[in-house]
């Protein structure tokens, strides 16, 4: 009676592997032939379980290159008397307007560049009023409108002025974007 037990319970055994490797293979989606097309969405797949190996050329070239990888510094140094009221700026290309607008500016700022290193050394603090992306109409002294392919600093009415400044802007070419970066105000 105990071996017939341990028989039954090895057939058991058998079987319930077998099943469970028989339902794996039966719900194991191993080729495109095998889903409806439309049936999936982005609920259906696990996050981080895509890669850029696993999409086609096509959406590849949609996404853009990964990393940013045309993105570069630029910066505009100003030597001559900058302060109380005064804007600066640095385009994405400070020679070439056109090629400018390729890119879009996601990043910015100032630095003195007459002091050292040593931030503690500086002494001709100039308070900034303002600093965002954009490109100025020197006509009317007011930003372009639609343009982020540089940083604008803009100074305030208080503090002293400075002989050398730096303005950077962290340039990243429109195409890692799909072509724009959508502005949303609130």
């Amino acid at each position: 009676m105990k071996r017939t037990f341990i028989v039954l319970g090895a057939f058991a055994l058998g079987l319930a592997i077998a099943g469970g490797a028989w339902a794996g293979s039966k719900y194991l989606i191993t080729s495109a032939s095998q889903v409806k097309p439309g049936s999936l969405n982005g609920y259906s797949i696990k996050d981080g379980s895509l890669g850029l190996r696993d999409l086609s050329g096509h959406a590849n070239a949609v996404l853009g290159k990964p990393g940013f990888s045309g993105a570069f510094y630029v910066d505009q140094t100003y030597t001559e008397t900058v302060g109380v009221g005064a804007i600066a700026t640095a385009a994405c290309d400070p020679a070439d307007d056109t090629n400018s607008q390729k890119y879009i500016a996601i990043s910015g700022g100032v630095q003195d560049t007459d002091s050292s290193t040593d931030m503690t050394t500086n002494n001709n603090q100039v308070a900034v009023a303002a600093s965002f992306p954009g490109r100025m109409d020197w006509n009317t002294y007011t930003p372009k409108a639609g343009r982020l392919d540089g940083w604008i600093v803009q100074f305030a009415h208080v503090g002293s002025q400075d002989n050398n400044l730096a303005v950077w802007a962290l340039c990243v070419p429109k195409s890692d974007f799909g072509g724009s970066l959508p502005v949303h105000t609130y």
